[in-house]
């Protein structure tokens, strides 16, 4: 007779396993289900590709906001200094909570672009007095526009001042803050996800002294800063400076929209200084905003300095420590791997698909013998018949 276990979800004695990975126990299948969205970033073999509702879900499982940009920017929540990215969660906390709507139907909502008709239909399961006076609110704005774009806030009007200057060709035809707010008032028209990243771009870049969007902020990956460092940051907000000055705003939004952003700086005489950033660049403004690979995103999780779970955790052996002392000595490889003038984010990502994470990193930098044996752990081939082409950044 086997030996009892415990369920994970309420210490209920009993012989049922995960099916996936035969390590977490769990009593019926309502324990499982409720369990499922922490336990599918942890299983060997969750059955399907990890998704950005499943970050969503597991944020607002935990209570706090989502970390990762990319579930950020599915999602459609306001970025930057705007008190409305509570508002958006809390409707997404009654969404999953008071609806049970599941990750899996949230992302099909996505992709199928009904997000925002979707959100519509299912709260009106639910009579308005019942609702967070905040979340309601939310709703009833965004239901007034479509799936992809946002208007912009009190706070965000007062930060792009500047854009005036760039919408008509340089020229700055107002003169107040207030008269630029009359107008947008009078002309507000809905802004984009890749407007919104532009702005937090220009907003950047044109500031005293110019700096690079934060990457805690998905403009930092849309825009190549993830290709960049430290010694080579600089190089990239000249060329966007140089670029903001000789297009306007629209063109570098439709650059971005359509991947084209590399022949925009080409056709602007920016290539000499372009191709000094490599073919890193051309990777991220090849497939951003659509796609990332996964290599980006670790490089977002080392120097946000945020714990998130997300496509990076997964795939670049997070699973496998066991502590916060093994998570610190697996962000100190990936650190000397990624964070430095020498750093090699394309071949790194190869090693991801090709199974040889340890070998790589063991070529790459010094290690001590005695922490071989744990690094070797840490970096184990990661099994790719798991793992969906989507994760993979293809």
């Amino acid at each position: 007779m086997s030996s009892q276990r415990l369920c994970n979800v309420c210490s209920t004695p009993t012989q049922k396993k995960c099916t996936g990975c035969s390590i977490i126990s769990y009593c019926s299948s309502k324990c499982q289900r409720e369990d499922w969205v922490e336990h599918i970033f942890e299983c060997n073999s969750p059955g399907r590709a990890i998704t950005t509702a499943d970050h969503l879900a597991l944020a607002v499982k935990r209570g706090e906001m989502p970390s990762d940009p990319l579930t950020l920017q599915h999602f459609e929540f306001f970025r930057g200094p705007n008190p409305r990215a509570a508002a958006v969660f809390e409707m997404y906390t009654d969404l999953i909570n008071e609806l049970g709507v599941r990750p899996t139907k949230l992302n099909t909502w996505r992709e199928n672009g009904t997000l925002i008709k979707e959100i519509k239909q299912a709260f009106k399961r639910i009579p308005p007095e019942e609702l967070a006076t905040r979340s309601y609110a939310l709703y009833l704005e965004i239901t007034h526009r479509n799936d992809r774009t946002f208007y912009p806030s009190e706070l965000e009007i007062e930060s792009c001042l500047w854009l005036v200057g760039a919408e008509f060709g340089g020229k700055l035809l107002i003169k107040s803050l207030e008269e630029f707010k009359g107008l947008l008032r009078d002309r507000l028209t809905p802004m984009s996800v890749t407007q919104i990243n532009a702005q937090t771009l220009y907003g950047a870049v044109l500031a005293t002294p110019p700096h690079a969007p934060p990457p805690e902020h998905t403009a930092w990956l849309v825009f190549g800063f993830c290709a960049c460092n430290e010694l080579n940051e600089g190089l990239l907000i000249y060329i966007y400076q140089t670029l903001i000055r000789v297009c306007t705003f629209a063109e570098v939004d439709a650059a971005l929209e359509s991947c084209s952003m590399i022949s925009l700086m080409d056709s602007k005489g920016l290539k000499p200084w372009r191709i000094q950033l490599g073919k890193e660049l051309e990777e991220v403004m090849s497939t951003g905003p659509k796609s990332f690979l996964p290599v980006w995103f670790l490089k977002n999780h080392l120097l946000a300095e945020k714990e998130s779970v997300d496509v990076a955790w997964r795939l670049f052996g997070y699973p496998n420590c066991r502590n916060a002392g093994e998570r610190s000595a697996l962000d100190s490889v990936f650190r000397k791997l990624l964070l430095t003038p020498e750093a090699k984010p394309l071949e790194l990502q190869d090693a991801l698909l090709n199974g040889t994470l340890y070998e790589y990193a063991s070529s790459r930098i010094e290690m001590k013998s005695n922490d071989r044996k744990l690094y070797r752990r840490l970096l184990q081939r990661l099994a790719l018949r798991d793992v969906s082409p989507g994760m993979l950044g293809y």
